[in-house]
């Protein structure tokens, strides 16, 4: 586990990383020039290795950020939204926590799950989003 800005990381470590490993983002969640998010989402994510796995932390998508994120310029998960709606067949959605803990059948078709691992996710909401990096073309 590395604790740093994302921006100062040395980019070979996520050079690294292979199928089944995964990279947690809980960033700033600002996409300014030169931040963590603008690097992750630009530089980092694009170049990541098919099969890891990302986990994007305070994602609510396909809803806006909740009222208490207001005044704080979150602005992350429309860099998400972007690139999933800008069709980067590369990058697949595999779990948007918030929107299923939204959906009455989402959640009760994942409460097995929840249970199984021994966690109470469910119902409350989680707004954790877990992506896939495929292979390009």
């Amino acid at each position: 586990m590395i604790r740093a800005p994302a921006e100062s990381v040395d980019q070979s470590l996520f050079a690294r990383l292979k199928p089944g490993d995964i990279l947690f983002i809980d960033s700033s969640h600002r996409s300014l020039e030169n931040s963590d998010v603008t690097a992750l989402f630009l530089d980092v994510l694009p170049e990541l290795a098919p099969g890891v796995i990302v986990h994007v932390h305070d994602v609510y998508l396909p809803y806006d950020y909740p009222a208490q994120a207001e005044g704080l310029m979150y602005n992350e998960q429309y860099l998400l939204a972007a690139l999933l709606l800008g069709e980067a067949s590369w990058l697949e959605p595999v779990l948007p926590c918030f929107f299923a803990a939204q959906d009455p059948r989402l959640s009760a078709h994942l409460a097995p799950v929840w249970e199984a691992i021994g966690t109470n996710a469910f119902p409350a909401p989680s707004n954790s989003f877990w992506l896939n990096i495929k292979r390009r073309r």
